[in-house]
């Protein structure tokens, strides 16, 4: 937690807000999906499903394929038990991050989008809802997880999600196989450098100048740092959006390769384009 403040409190002395940003890409960026003050008539019903989650106590056998969450670093591949509260409140994705993920389908429209993590389906939702034209892939390594989140995309009706339980070693190359290219993929599972990375080096391989990745937990630990400043190198990425939740990369030419890091402007108040 004290390595996490001290990352938190480096990014806010060098992040800018929208008064600060000179890019036009970027600026539309914080306009049209930073803003998650936007509401729409969908995050009622799905923030209910998330409460519902909430409130559910049921005991789940669970093994963990990846590097564990914040707040349960397991060892890879153990099984053990967690209740469905426990998971929605320390592994779904938050509602913020959800309605930022939303307001960036929202605005692009992609086509293809690929999901590493269903986790219990939250953010699959968000993502769904913001484009029903959009096919969406979603792996979820967890059979009792996976039940709960297929559960809930049966509720909704949702024909746009194909969800599969596998590994993302497994199912990720096979999906991969069955499309051109990919418009948008929203990584949110195993966390560890190695896998970050070999993630990273399959999807670019079906990127395209309009191709989107966004990483979660970029600050998580020394492994998803270290992961995320060699993917900023990467030649083939073209500039990068640091939200410290969340990173964004782009490989559309349309700028010179820049590193930007942001922040919402309340958080920063005195720079409101006056004093620099």
């Amino acid at each position: 937690m004290i390595n996490r403040i001290k990352e938190y409190l480096k990014f806010y002395k060098k992040a800018d807000t929208i008064y600060n940003i000179h890019s036009p890409v970027v600026f539309e960026f914080m306009l049209d999906v930073f803003d998650t003050k936007k509401e729409y008539y969908i995050f009622k019903q799905i923030e209910a499903d998330r409460n519902s989650l909430l409130l559910n106590h049921t005991e789940l056998d669970i093994t963990d394929y990846g590097a564990g969450s914040a707040t349960n670093k397991k060892p890879k591949n153990r099984a053990y038990k967690r209740t469905v509260s426990n998971i929605a409140q320390n592994v779904v994705s938050n509602e913020l991050k959800c309605r930022l993920l939303f307001n960036l389908v929202n605005k692009y429209q992609p086509k293809t989008i690929i999901e590493l993590g269903t986790s219990l389906g939250i953010s699959t939702l968000y993502l769904s809802y913001a484009s029903i034209n959009a096919k969406i892939y979603t792996i979820e390594g967890d059979k009792s997880i996976f039940t709960v989140a297929n559960n809930l995309f049966q509720k909704h009706h949702l024909k746009n999600i194909q969800n599969f339980h596998s590994t993302f070693d497994d199912c990720l190359p096979k999906i991969l196989e069955q499309i051109q290219f990919i418009d948008l993929v929203y990584i949110d599972g195993n966390h560890s450098y190695d896998a970050t990375i070999k993630y990273f080096q399959q999807l670019k391989q079906k990127c395209n100048t309009n191709s989107i990745l966004v990483f979660d937990d970029i600050y998580w630990s020394e492994g998803m740092k270290k992961a995320w400043e060699e993917i900023k190198q990467d030649n083939d990425v073209k500039f990068t959006i640091d939200t410290f939740h969340l990173g964004f990369v782009y490989f559309d030419e349309i700028m010179p390769k820049q590193h930007f890091k942001v922040i919402e402007y309340w958080k920063k108040p005195f720079r409101i384009g006056l004093w620099g």
